[in-house]
């Protein structure tokens, strides 16, 4: 995850759980400006002690990025938010959010996590994005997938289960 967010101006976490990625987003880019999203307070707040450099937001996903839109650059969002196994309300309000984020300008790209080997959610209103699957994780026990959505990208067919 942290190797595909090279050529970032700036890095929004979604869903940053305990902080895995977000140390490896730290170790790989020590000086980049880095917003941890994470909805569960407790965990917000263990984040926020582990990596003080970080500005940590325990808050929804989609209430951040509205916050974020007007935010410039070559912003990545690097997201672990389990979109088969969200609520359908979140689910809805989290990938739209992030359609919406990624539309508002064409630099800015998703980079997300998943157990499953096709798109990790179908886009509601982003006919101008699309998805690609960067890498699959196989010392990850399951393996996983990191997945790309961007508008820069070309329309290739991807599996469906």
């Amino acid at each position: 995850m942290a190797r595909a967010a090279t050529g970032a101006d700036a890095l929004i976490e979604l869903g940053a759980g305990t902080g895995a990625i977000t140390g490896a987003l730290c170790r790989r880019f020590p000086r980049l400006p880095t917003l941890a999203v994470e909805m569960d307070l407790a965990l917000a707040r263990h984040l926020a002690q582990r990596f003080p450099r970080v500005e940590v937001r325990a808050a929804p996903a989609h209430e951040v990025l509205l916050e974020q839109r007007e935010q410039t650059g070559n912003v990545v969002l690097v997201s672990s938010l389990p979109f088969r196994s969200l609520p359908a309300h979140w689910r809805r309000c989290s990938s739209l959010a992030i359609e919406n984020f990624l539309l508002e300008r064409p630099a800015r790209r998703l980079l997300q996590y998943s157990y499953l080997p096709w798109e990790p959610f179908p886009l509601q209103n982003g006919q101008d994005l699309r998805w690609r699957k960067l890498c699959r994780v196989s010392l990850n026990l399951p393996p996983a997938w990191v997945w790309e959505l961007s508008p820069h990208l070309p329309a290739v067919p991807a599996a469906r289960p």
